[in-house]
């Protein structure tokens, strides 16, 4: 994929050397965490595999993060190339996060008329925010809805829904296997009458007790508050284990961004990230 000598595939039995750098970012970057700490299999390319000071963390998901050194000019030549995808190394998006933030005048400087500002092109670097939620229980609480069920049931995401679960947001595209998923992460799902999910709330990332929600609502049934009662459950869950729920997402998908506030969350950060298309 890249020069070797340049931009190369650091070892999964080095990753602990990452978390060095991770512990400085200021920002929710769990997904990089994940894979790190092996959770999911992903990838994390380097300047150098003895002394590396650069990092590209791609979880398989297409979440990425850019960390360490913004001079390394060989690096950062093969870096513009892989951004670009004028090789096609990239089969699929990408949506990158930068620390620390000097990483966006480096690349504002590299990529140059590639970028694209506040809004997506399917064929451009679009520009776009993340955003950062810090969860309130007393918020919470507060506010706390019934959802009419109609009929259906909330239950534990077992093998048999993880399994039937479509859609994009989706457990097994952020764990290895139900495996995994069962010994370190947990879910919740709205079941109709023949065991259908119309509605899943799950970890995608935990770490040092942090989880973060991962949701996905059959398109059918969006707009009837089930999206609300799968992820109430999973936060009374984290109250009952401990553990911060966590939240993030595009600044462009209101939805998520209502759904958060309603559940007692609220902005404290805004971050800018790259979408990258595949073509």
């Amino acid at each position: 994929m890249f020069k070797k000598e340049k931009m190369t595939l650091l070892s999964p039995c080095d990753y602990h050397v990452v978390r060095e750098y991770l512990r400085a970012v200021d920002a929710n970057v769990l997904f990089a965490y994940s894979v790190v700490n092996h959770d999911i299999e992903g990838k994390i390319f380097v300047d150098d595999c003895h002394t590396p000071t650069v990092f590209y963390i791609v979880h398989p998901y297409g979440m990425a993060l850019l960390l360490g050194n913004t001079e390394q000019k060989e690096f950062n030549n093969v870096l513009k190339n892989y951004l670009s995808n004028h090789l096609n190394q990239r089969t699929r998006p990408e949506w990158l996060q930068v620390y620390p933030r000097t990483w966006e005048v480096t690349l504002n400087e590299l990529l140059n008329k590639q970028l694209c500002f506040d809004n997506v092109n399917q064929h451009a670097i679009s520009v776009l925010e993340r955003l950062n939620f810090e969860f309130s229980s007393e918020k919470y609480y507060l506010q706390k809805e019934t959802i009419d069920l109609e009929g259906n049931t909330l239950q534990r995401t077992d093998k048999s829904l993880y399994e039937k679960i479509s859609g994009s947001v989706i457990p097994s595209r952020f764990w290895n296997n139900y495996s995994d998923f069962e010994r370190f992460g947990v879910g919740f799902s709205l079941v109709d009458t023949k065991g259908t999910p119309l509605s899943t709330a799950f970890c995608s990332f935990i770490y040092d007790g942090q989880l973060e929600l991962g949701i996905e609502t059959d398109p059918r049934y969006l707009g009837k508050g089930y999206a609300y009662v799968v992820c109430s459950a999973l936060i009374d869950y984290c109250l009952g284990n401990k553990l911060i729920p966590v939240w993030a997402c595009s600044s462009l998908n209101s939805g998520s961004q209502k759904l958060a506030q309603k559940l007692g969350f609220s902005i404290i950060r805004k971050r800018p990230y790259y979408q990258l298309p595949n073509s």
